[in-house]
């Protein structure tokens, strides 16, 4: 028999020593250790204290404010120039980020995507059949969105750098009947 097993309380000096480790740029898993309690005990007091939740949310903020000043004065010097570098290209990855000569881009992504749409829109006649098609192609992006926000939160990298598209809604939530009299020849 399988009993669930209450996720302890934290305390507030455990609670703020969790804040000052993430303040220092360590995950919430290396804070949950030190204090010893599991990740998820951090999560679930969040979850019952929005002071806690806003202050580790703050720690974190800080944590990446901090970093990014001193490569902002650090680029401040062109001896250092990589500092500028580096910035651009966590800062604006799409533009600068060096990639493969084979890589795809998430605007890439985006244009097959649609354009797969479009020809199955355009070349199945049997509306019930273009629909159960572009489901399942919706389904595919479901499971990008999710291996990419997975990626996100183990590199630890900000919710809003990863490709837009991820985050929008589907570009062909509603295809309707289209004109069929065009796959009759």
């Amino acid at each position: 028999m399988n009993k669930l097993v209450p996720t302890p309380e934290l305390d507030p000096i455990q609670k703020q020593q969790i804040c000052s480790i993430v303040q220092l740029g360590c995950t919430q898993a290396t804070a949950a250790k030190h204090v010893g309690c599991g990740r998820s005990a951090i999560q679930a007091a969040a979850d019952r204290d929005p002071q806690f939740a806003a202050d580790l949310r703050r720690a974190e903020a800080q944590n990446e404010l901090t970093l990014m000043k001193n490569v902002f004065e650090a680029a401040q010097d062109t001896k250092n120039w990589r500092a500028s570098v580096w910035s651009l290209e966590r800062v604006y990855p799409e533009r600068y980020l060096r990639r493969l000569p084979d890589a795809v881009t998430a605007e890439q992504l985006v244009h097959v995507i649609e354009s797969l749409v479009d020809i199955v829109a355009d070349e199945v006649a049997d509306t019930q059949r273009r629909k159960r098609i572009v489901v399942r192609i919706g389904e595919v992006i479901s499971r990008l969105r999710q291996t990419m926000q997975g990626q996100d939160q183990q590199s630890h990298l900000p919710q809003d750098q990863h490709p837009s598209f991820l985050s929008a809604p589907l570009p062909y939530d509603d295809l309707g009947p289209r004109d069929d009299a065009q796959h009759e020849s």
